[in-house]
């Protein structure tokens, strides 16, 4: 279940973590949007999914919880550690993070020895990566299925005609 604006207010002080808006960070604390994105992911147990930016894992967790296996990248190293201390043990063999750029790690880590077939992307983009981030899951191995919670700008730009200023 999301944390209230509240509690997510809460945790982040308790974590001594501000939201550093260079990394686009919005938290998500509406349960229905939650849901909504693993209904239109037609999330399934045993699925693969990729996560982008997971923050205090609040998706990660609602995934996790659907049996499903996570890749997850996180920029911030605080929000790592956390999601490492309150998912890491519970979700064992389930939930694979590692601490990096998505733009260097498009796929959070799913490559190499995995066999890049038949995974999902469920992701909060942030606004500044968007583009480019795209741009390089285009050009790699594709997923059955995205959903992505967008800037409306970014959301935008993505259905604009060629050549019109979006």
């Amino acid at each position: 279940m999301p944390l209230s604006p509240t509690a997510t207010r809460e945790l982040l002080s308790k974590l001594g973590h501000h939201p550093r808006r260079s990394l686009g960070q919005n938290f998500l604390v509406d349960a229905n949007i939650v849901g909504k994105s693993l209904r239109m992911g037609g999330i399934e147990p045993d699925d693969k999914v990729v996560e982008i930016g997971p923050g205090l894992g609040t998706l990660t967790e609602a995934l996790l919880q659907r049996g499903v296996e996570v890749w997850a990248v996180e920029q911030d190293a605080r929000l790592a550690d956390h999601l490492t201390a309150s998912l890491g043990d519970a979700f064992a063999g389930k939930f694979h993070l590692v601490t990096g750029d998505a733009l260097d790690l498009p796929l959070a880590g799913l490559t190499g020895d995995q066999a890049v077939t038949d995974f999902k992307i469920v992701a909060n983009l942030p606004y500044a990566i968007s583009t480019p981030w795209m741009d390089r899951v285009l050009h790699g191995p594709l997923p059955a299925q995205m959903v992505l919670m967008l800037q409306l700008e970014a959301a935008q730009r993505y259905g604009a005609s060629p050549g019109t200023k979006q």
